[in-house]
């Protein structure tokens, strides 16, 4: 399955309490999974990369010193499954709030998700799927039942949780006094609209330099729309959507979709709002 942008699962902690040393990550996929790839000198082989790349681009000494910090402090670590001998999904994982665990070539939407589940479990984390590559389009999958996408909007995506509109000086100090609440309009091809929405993207995005970096995969902004759906597709049938306003933001341009077990939100920001047009 060709992806439209690199589909990831991101690993967190529940709480800023329970962010983890790299080690104990690594204790922990492995109790979870005996048979996991831990490679401490890939590790290091990575963050000595990564030195060489930032003392080409003449990166100030205070920035090397922090990054020369993590060596011996890096892991790399892979998994695989008997149901698909050949992949794996792997992740350079060090001492922070979040691990991206990718999936290896071909990439495969049910062992990400598979993986997910898993990971997440064995390292008692939440969980979430994101595909982007640059600040304009990016999508982000929750699993798990949401009867209500309000509420999934304002508890999970903090650029799109309920914005202060107004404010007073109360006390002493600055308070909110009203909030902007989400809009949703429910959509009747959300296939045809996401595609609409996409190529109308791409015809408007402010950095399209980085967008033509993001598409050099592809043969035509038509091939990458159709991928991009393609994919939100195979990760699972959607059976309600809607497009997203908010009355008080001017770039941001959304699109809802519910798979049931799972719910994304499609990202197509920075152009004026209106992209996305309801079928």
């Amino acid at each position: 399955m060709s992806t439209a942008l690199p589909m990831q699962a991101v690993l967190f902690p529940r709480s800023d309490a329970d962010t983890l040393h790299a080690k104990e990550i690594a204790r922990r996929i492995l109790q979870a999974f005996p048979h996991a790839l831990v490679d401490w000198d890939r590790g290091n082989q990575h963050v000595q990369t990564r030195l060489q790349e930032l003392i080409a681009l003449r990166t100030p000494e205070v920035i090397l010193k922090s990054h020369r910090s993590f060596f011996g402090h890096v892991a790399y670590l892979s998994v695989s499954y008997p149901e698909w001998p050949n992949l794996s999904v792997s992740s350079y994982v060090h001492s922070n709030d979040a691990v991206f665990f990718d999936v290896s070539e071909p990439f495969n939407v049910e062992l990400l998700k598979r993986a997910a589940v898993d990971l997440s479990a064995g390292l008692d984390f939440q969980f979430c799927l994101e595909a982007h590559r640059n600040s304009g389009f990016r999508t982000h999958t929750r699993a798990g039942k949401f009867t209500d996408p309000i509420r999934f909007l304002r508890d999970f995506m903090s650029p799109w949780q309920e914005r202060p509109t107004s404010w007073a000086l109360i006390d002493g100090a600055l308070r909110p006094l009203r909030y902007s609440i989400p809009i949703l309009t429910e959509l009747n091809d959300w296939m045809t609209t996401a595609y609409d929405a996409i190529l109308r993207w791409l015809s408007s995005c402010t950095y399209r330099a980085d967008v033509d970096a993001t598409l050099k995969r592809f043969a035509s902004d038509d091939a990458f729309a159709r991928a991009a759906v393609a994919e939100l597709q195979a990760l699972s049938p959607v059976r309600q959507s809607w497009a997203i306003d908010i009355a008080e933001v001017d770039h941001q341009n959304g699109i809802l979709l519910d798979h049931g077990d799972w719910m994304t939100i499609i990202h197509l920001n920075d152009v004026p709002k209106g992209i996305v047009t309801a079928r």
